[in-house]
């Protein structure tokens, strides 16, 4: 019986192995909140069929069970010349039996049916925990929340793993609050799991040590020891501890530290201050004080079509970017045909860089294209999208449908490259319509305008990348905050120069060269 049990668990667990490294390439469940949704789906089906499985195979064994139990029973006759012709018979009916109770529990209908449904199970791997392990400091970080906050459910252990993340990325001050919250959950545990308990004691004391609290340091050590008497290098760590904590005593220079490493989400090296900005807005603090009321409009452009439809507009900023914000551009079931078409055709989103596009830990997130003539309602948004910017859209790159993942968002930067990188020009102008509401985070933040877009179901938010002569604006560095609650989808029109080279910025408009400075809210 055990050999059987034994060979079930060998076959499932090499299915799920296998299904791991198949299902979605590597490390990219995480990167689509759409994906990760669908993991419930997934388990609860493979909750049932696990249970069916369990059962129908605890029913095949007990009576595998009996007729073990009928075997061991049997005597053997001497040899063949005391054999009755009715043990013959007995043996050969028990064995043919046995053989079959064997295969049914092998190759029974049990199985089948749950190789079926692993089959269509997405199996997330070792990179999507750590995906997602880096998404919850990537929140922690930027919005300033505690693992209470974040993972108020999670067991020890998974709160464990976002500690052991921070630690790997040299985040000390961010491991500790997560240790201590694992420290938390364990010694709350009616079970307690003494080998975890003095892992994250052997960190913390540590960790304590280099952030200068050797104090703190000294006691944990202490404790760690009173639970492993045996370990060497945690007792030759605290005789350290407590020498240096002397010396230190008297030429009084050693000051414990208090940080948090920001570098997770600063992979493109941009100033602490673009970056300080970028967190600030995140959390929705206002930064931007126009020196004028700003505008709302509606918009015909001197179009007849436009006359009973006309374009919502609202300006955010009062400087040449001019950002703008189209209310209700899109409608409810144009969101969700957008979300559905791209979200069949989803894929790690990429970003070109050491000469090739790639995925980065700058942009977490999934995206497809949608081409004008993928269908009439593609077609119709980009017809729309030319009637609200005014600008050609003949050589803009198709619709891009970008689906964030847990923790998703996308570092500043600019949309804008090198001159002479596209034959149909830089890209002019950039586009984006939020095809969701998001519960918190998410936003559009322009770290040097102090300004920030909230994403609103059908909106869509338009601005300038260039110069007027086609030198890219540096005032346009943008980012995609976290996402913090919910999901956030969006749907991406870049616009190139070509066939606008009269038409940047609108005729019509003032250009303010200068733009805004970022201002703290009085």
């Amino acid at each position: 019986m055990f050999f059987v049990s034994a060979v079930c668990v060998v076959l499932l667990t090499t299915f799920f192995v296998r299904s791991g490294v198949d299902a979605m390439g590597s490390g990219s469940v995480f990167t689509s909140s759409g994906n990760v949704h669908a993991l419930f789906a997934q388990e609860k089906n493979l909750g049932i069929v696990l249970d069916e499985f369990v059962n129908e195979q605890q029913r095949q064994l007990n009576e595998l069970k009996q007729l073990i139990t009928t075997v061991k029973e049997v005597q053997v006759p001497p040899s063949d010349l005391e054999m009755d012709p009715g043990d013959g018979f007995a043996v050969l009916s028990r064995l043919n039996t046995l053989s079959e109770k064997v295969n049914e529990v092998l190759n029974g209908s049990s199985i089948q049916s749950l190789q079926n449904v692993l089959q269509h199970v997405t199996i997330p791997n070792q990179d999507d925990i750590n995906g997602a392990a880096k998404a919850m400091l990537r929140l922690q970080r930027v919005y300033k929340s505690g693992p209470q906050q974040l993972m108020p459910n999670a067991s020890a252990t998974e709160v464990y793993g976002v500690g052991r993340e921070a630690y790997l990325q040299g985040d000390f001050g961010s491991a500790i609050v997560w240790f201590k919250y694992a420290l938390k959950k364990l010694n709350d545990e009616e079970e307690k799991k003494t080998e975890l308990i003095v892992d994250v004691l052997d960190h913390l004391s540590f960790l304590q040590y280099k952030m200068n609290n050797l104090k703190i340091a000294i006691k944990y050590s202490e404790r760690l020891l009173e639970l492993d008497p045996a370990h060497q290098r945690v007792r030759q760590n605290l005789e350290f501890y407590r020498t240096t904590l002397e010396r230190a005593k008297e030429v009084e220079r050693w000051t414990p530290k208090d940080m948090i490493n920001h570098e997770g989400e600063n992979v493109l090296q941009h100033s602490e201050e673009d970056m300080e900005l970028f967190r600030r807005l995140c959390r929705g603090e206002k930064l931007y004080t126009p020196t004028m009321p700003l505008m709302c409009r509606y918009m015909t452009y001197g179009h007849a079509h436009l006359t009973y439809q006309p374009i919502k507009v609202e300006y955010l900023h009062e400087g040449r970017q001019r950002l703008q914000v189209f209310r209700g551009f899109a409608t409810p079931n144009e969101c969700e045909h957008l979300k559905k078409e791209g979200g069949a055709r989803l894929q790690r989103a990429v970003a070109w860089t050491d000469g090739a596009f790639r995925p980065v830990e700058f942009r977490i997130s999934t995206a497809a294209w949608l081409y004008p003539d993928h269908d009439d309602v593609i077609s119709s948004i980009h017809r729309r999208i030319e009637d609200a910017t005014q600008v050609d859209i003949k050589n803009a790159e198709a619709l891009q449908i970008s689906n964030y993942g847990m923790g998703g968002f996308y570092e500043p930067h600019f949309d804008h490259a090198k001159r002479g990188t596209n034959k149909n020009g830089e890209r002019l102008s950039t586009f984006m319509i939020y095809l969701n509401n998001v519960k918190e985070g998410g936003y559009t933040v322009f770290p040097r305008l102090g300004a920030a877009v909230q994403p609103g179901h059908g909106d869509a938010v338009f601005w300038y990348n260039l110069f007027p002569n086609g030198d890219g604006d540096a005032q346009t560095l943008h980012a995609a905050c976290p996402v913090l609650k919910g999901a956030k989808w969006v749907a991406n029109k870049w616009i190139h120069e070509q066939g606008n080279v009269c038409r940047a910025p609108f005729p019509h408009e003032q250009v303010n060269e200068q733009g805004g400075e970022p201002q703290e809210n009085k």
